[in-house]
């Protein structure tokens, strides 16, 4: 991909080589990544954890990720009930143009 190029991810997180995003995005070798799925790892987590670790390697930390928690659709009839698909384009013209999301989700506080 070019260094220029945003990956997207809505399928699964383990199609995404994980150490090899992780090193292209702290390079500037590819200019970002956005996802809804995180890697499933078959040992490391506690089967009883209500949430598994989104990466092994802190991606969802670094400043050119955006990433949503689990399922950014979550139930698909409740997003033409409300504004979610407009909050999403929203964050993501935000995100490229290098400004100051709405809606930013504060990893430090949990949400």
């Amino acid at each position: 991909m070019k260094s220029s190029a945003f990956l997207i991810n809505v399928a699964r997180g383990n199609l995404v080589d994980e150490l090899a995003l992780y090193e292209a995005l702290k390079s500037d070798s590819l200019a970002g990544y956005g996802t809804d799925c995180w890697w499933m790892y078959t040992s490391g987590i506690p089967a009883t954890y209500h949430f598994p670790t989104p990466s092994r390697t802190g991606v969802q930390h670094l400043p050119n990720v955006l990433g949503a928690g689990a399922q950014a659709a979550g139930g698909i009839w409740e997003i033409f009930d409300n504004d979610i698909q407009e909050y999403a384009a929203e964050s993501l013209t935000s995100f490229v143009r290098g400004e100051k999301m709405a809606r930013e989700i504060d990893l430090k506080l949990g949400y």
